[in-house]
C-alpha cells in the first residue's frame, strides 16, 4: 500500500489540529466532500479544517486502509463520540487530490 504513510502521517497531522501542516497534504486544487458540502481548494480546505476543529474539537486515530478507503477513529464534541469513520482518498503526485468523509 504505497499511500498508507501518507494517509497515516495526514491523520497524525489533522488530530494535532496544525492547520498548515495538515493543508501541506492537499493539492493546492483539492476537493473535500463533508457532511454534504464541498470545499475546493487550500483557503476553502483551511476554512473547513478550522470549522470542523471549532466545532467539534475532532481528534483522530487511524485504523487501517484498504485500497483507498481509510478507517480511522473519530472522537471530539459530536454526538456518538467516539466513532468510526471510513473516508475515500484519492492521491496523485503524493498528495489528497480528493478526500470524501464519511463514507
Amino acid at each position: 500500500m504505497e499511500h498508507k504513510s501518507l494517509i497515516e502521517n495526514y491523520f497524525i497531522a489533522a488530530d494535532s489540529h496544525d492547520i498548515k501542516k495538515t493543508i501541506k497534504y492537499f493539492s493546492t486544487s483539492a476537493v473535500v466532500y463533508d457532511e454534504g458540502k464541498e470545499y475546493h481548494g487550500h483557503d476553502e480546505i483551511e476554512k473547513w479544517l478550522k470549522e470542523t476543529n471549532a466545532k467539534y474539537d475532532t481528534h483522530y486515530k487511524f485504523l487501517e486502509l484498504n485500497q483507498n478507503t481509510a478507517r480511522a477513529q473519530v472522537s471530539g464534541t459530536f454526538a456518538g463520540s467516539p466513532i468510526v469513520l471510513s473516508s475515500e482518498f484519492t492521491i496523485k503526485n503524493n498528495q489528497i487530490t480528493k478526500l470524501r468523509c464519511g463514507i
